[in-house]
């Protein structure tokens, strides 16, 4: 079950060594590229070596309130205030948008460029757990889930796995997150701090962070 991954200086062999068994071959000293390999990597050995951990509370996680939700498992942003009545301290948000869809947006228009974001708003919803919500998030052009019950490694962990199934389904433009935990402050405060961070997101921003 070893998984190999190459970070090098010399990546002439590159493909040889992908032949050869090799995960990826990263070119040094593109650390940010070693990061999400290794984030994947992780990812991908929780949902075949431990598929129900995720699926684990820290504390008893009442029933999600009954929203509407469309296909993509999506709730509508004015449903938003109802759903913050059920976060709690601890909790996380997890903030999501996709950048650099101009030119595809040029190519096919607004309305197939709106379903390859509801594509990865649906691989999110895959992430999360029955107690958890997502919701539109109009400020982010993106998405905004709550993770209910869930520890301080709960939002790295659903990131990890939503960029390992974007990158699977090689889905157009990339991804861009960032990650609060709800403290005393309340869970509005880590709704606008991680919706803020991700408010200037572009291909040159970091892909991940935690404010």
């Amino acid at each position: 079950g070893t998984v190999v991954v190459v970070f090098t200086a010399f990546d002439e062999d590159a493909s040889r060594l992908v032949r050869m068994g090799a995960r990826d071959v990263i070119q040094k000293p593109d650390f940010e590229r070693l990061a999400a390999v290794l984030a994947e990597v992780v990812a991908a050995d929780e949902r075949t070596l431990q598929p129900d951990d995720r699926r684990l509370a820290s504390r008893s996680v009442e029933e999600a309130p009954k929203v509407w939700r469309s296909p993509a498992g999506v709730s509508a942003h004015h449903d938003l205030a109802h759903s913050l009545l059920t976060i709690e301290t601890g909790d996380a948000v997890l903030a999501v948008t996709v950048v650099g869809l101009e030119q595809l947006e040029a190519d096919v228009g607004p309305l197939l460029t709106a379903d390859w974001r509801l594509a990865v708003a649906g691989l999110l919803r895959d992430e999360l757990r029955v107690q958890d919500l997502l919701h539109e998030a109009p400020e982010v052009n993106g998405f905004v889930a709550f993770i209910r019950g869930g520890d301080a490694r709960s939002a790295g962990a659903v990131w990890s796995r939503l960029t390992a199934g974007v990158r699977e389904m090689q889905l157009p433009g990339e991804i861009r997150g960032a990650a609060a935990r709800v403290d005393d402050v309340g869970p509005k405060d880590a709704l606008a701090r991680a919706t803020a961070a991700l408010q200037p997101a572009s291909l040159s921003t970091p892909a991940f962070v935690s404010v």
